[in-house]
């Protein structure tokens, strides 16, 4: 199955259910909720890059320029968006920086879509040699172990290594064919794949495979790209394919919650603060939830698809 839309309806229940798990979980680790979610971990960014990569695949190894041209429209949509939270941390903290106020990625999320045209460019490169995947995981350890040792980590530098990090879930998922799909949800021992699942999420949960100290930084790494992997393949054989209240809507409208759920976070937040003193965890899921019903309302989501559309008319004329 092909689509080269970002807002598309034609997407497959499986990939929105799965995409919705993601988003909810990128939510709720950008709040104060990041503890008890801890556990997901290997299971949240993965499957996001798989099916960005899955919706960007195409029936020939070419750059489809109007794709392109939207996804560089949505990353200057969100970043002026942001624009105003990035000016007002960094003139508190006297580290005003015009250059990249301007450029970004402001707000430390929206590394994802300079990550997302970055992937759809050197994705055609990969395609074109004999094993593609594992030219493409060579390739991301070696630039990740680069990227580590001579880049700063801080907020304006995070998007680097994160494009290196989820490549290869990416590339997978424009490799990936709906019948390949089908063949592994169709594997006979695949429900051997929960206790294996259980011990990973048990890991993470408990942060013995959350690295502290910089001399386990590889060691983690490794681990977290072979958990990464088997939580994918799991998620594709066991998660539920067919169309699921709330779940699969706000998966095929993950774009609109992924953009505005930091500012969410933060109002949240800030209210609970001024009024009852402090962030009770459970008004925080709350909030996570319906915020992301009404983000991924048809409303909301038609306003969007405008407001990207109106972007890419008046950069690219198109």
């Amino acid at each position: 199955m092909q689509t080269t839309q970002l807002y598309s309806k034609d997407n497959l229940f499986l990939l929105n259910n799965l995409k919705g798990l993601a988003i909810l979980f990128v939510f709720a680790v950008h709040s104060l909720a990041r503890p008890y979610v801890g556990m997901l971990y290997p299971l949240g960014m993965p499957i996001f890059a798989f099916a960005s990569g899955f919706a960007a695949k195409s029936d020939n190894n070419s750059v489809n320029i109007k794709y392109l041209s939207t996804l560089c429209s949505l990353y200057v949509f969100s970043n002026l968006l942001y624009a105003p939270f990035s000016a007002y941390l960094m003139y508190g903290q006297n580290e005003f920086c015009l250059p990249f106020l301007i450029i970004g990625p402001n707000a430390g999320i929206l590394w994802y879509f300079i990550a997302l045209i970055v992937w759809y460019l050197i994705t055609p490169i990969f395609k074109a040699s004999r094993y593609p995947i594992i030219f493409a995981i060579l390739f991301c350890a070696l630039a990740f172990s680069l990227v580590h040792t001579y880049v700063p980590w801080d907020v304006k530098w995070i998007y680097i290594p994160m494009i290196f990090k989820f490549y290869p879930y990416y590339i997978i998922g424009t490799l990936i064919s709906w019948e390949d799909i089908l063949r592994i949800r169709k594997f006979k021992y695949k429900y051997l794949c929960i206790p294996v699942l259980l011990v990973i999420f048990a890991l993470y949960g408990s942060n013995i495979l959350i690295y502290e100290s910089q001399k386990d930084f590889y060691i983690h790494e490794i681990s977290y790209i072979i958990c990464a992997m088997f939580c994918l393949f799991a998620a594709l054989a066991l998660f539920p394919g067919r169309k699921l209240p709330l779940l699969s809507k706000i998966g095929l409208a993950s774009l609109n919650i992924y953009i505005f759920h930091l500012y969410v976070n933060l109002l949240a937040n800030k209210l609970f603060v001024k009024t009852i003193g402090y962030s009770p965890i459970i008004l925080i899921f709350a909030v996570i939830i319906l915020s992301s019903c009404i983000l991924s309302s048809d409303k909301v989501s038609s306003i969007m698809g405008k407001a990207v559309s109106k972007t890419k008319k008046i950069i690219f004329g198109i």
